[in-house]
């Protein structure tokens, strides 16, 4: 669970309480009440992620209802990271993957579980020790 001012430590999993989001900032996770609102804000994370890491971001997004996610995805691309999407297929609620294809903001697009097989993913220019 993140908790306010973690340090972001590369080949970890970060995840917000339920009543939270969260942003990163200086190399820390930031968390943000939610205010009422029942889902969470992807796209919050992933502009964060670009201003902070740049080009050394990899953002992937899965399964999910809307078009969450797209606006933080080309935030990611402007910003010269990865971009990776869900098949639409393969996800249990297709719309966030679909909308992020139809947007153009899916750099890959694979089933879950399939990218780099296995391994995780990197940004260009980024060490193993970089990628987040």
């Amino acid at each position: 669970m993140a908790a306010p001012g973690d340090e972001v430590q590369a080949n970890r999993l970060y995840y917000p309480r339920l009543s939270d989001d969260f942003e990163v900032a200086a190399g820390r996770i930031v968390v943000v009440p939610r205010g009422g609102t029942v889902h969470p804000n992807i796209d919050r994370l992933f502009r964060s992620l670009a201003r902070a890491y740049g080009k050394r971001v990899v953002a992937v997004l899965l399964s999910g209802m809307g078009r969450e996610g797209v606006d933080g995805l080309r935030a990611v691309q402007e910003a010269g990271g990865r971009t990776l999407v869900e098949t639409p297929e393969a996800a249990r609620f297709p719309n966030m993957p679909r909308a992020a294809g139809e947007a153009g903001v899916a750099m890959e697009v694979l089933p879950a579980g399939r990218h780099r097989r296995g391994r995780a993913p990197r940004a260009a220019g980024a060490s193993p020790a970089q990628a987040l």
